[in-house]
């Protein structure tokens, strides 16, 4: 279980035998609902969901070795790819408002994790502190406000530093 709203629904992750790791939601005498996969993938997560059920997460494949995530929602049974960063391949959700705005991490042209802010069909690269060699947006609050961390400094002296993205811009919330 990764997440549970206000109204007892849950969702997280589990091993089916011959389909592999599948998100589920769990609300309803039912049982737990099979969310599926995006197309062309081989597996997803859930990662969280908020209060009117829209599930966030991602499916992932294997290229080169290795895993490459996707970030999706899913809402009245409805999966939706949030896509890429121009010039990316990978994008994991991570946090969800009421108001269906996602965050997460996505890679770029230049390689690195960045913080993404998905809001009215459009994902938006946020960056990271400044500074930074990139970022990870973790959660999203009903104002839009956004927490998560960078990694600052060099080789050798690399940390990682939390972060409050609000109205436009960084604030630096130290080191944890």
């Amino acid at each position: 279980m990764t997440d549970i709203n206000d109204v007892r629904q849950v969702v997280g992750s589990e091993f089916v035998v011959g389909e592999g790791t599948r998100a589920f939601l769990l609300g309803s005498i039912a049982g737990p609902q099979d969310l599926g996969i995006l197309a062309g993938y081989t597996s997803s997560y859930a990662t969280g969901i908020n209060a009117s059920g829209r599930v966030i997460g991602y499916s992932e494949r294997a290229v080169g070795g290795g895993p490459q995530p996707r970030a999706f929602f899913v809402e009245k049974g409805r999966m939706t790819d949030l896509g890429i960063l121009p010039g990316g391949t990978s994008s994991k959700a991570t946090g969800i408002n009421s108001a269906g705005q996602v965050v997460g991490w996505a890679d770029g042209a230049g390689g690195g994790l960045t913080a993404f802010l998905y809001s009215n069909g459009n994902m938006s690269n946020l960056g990271g502190l400044p500074g930074s060699s990139g970022g990870e947006a973790n959660a999203i609050n009903d104002s839009g406000q956004i927490v998560g961390f960078s990694w600052v400094g060099g080789i050798g002296s690399l940390s990682k530093r939390a972060f409050l993205y609000s109205g436009g811009k960084f604030t630096d919330l130290g080191t944890g």
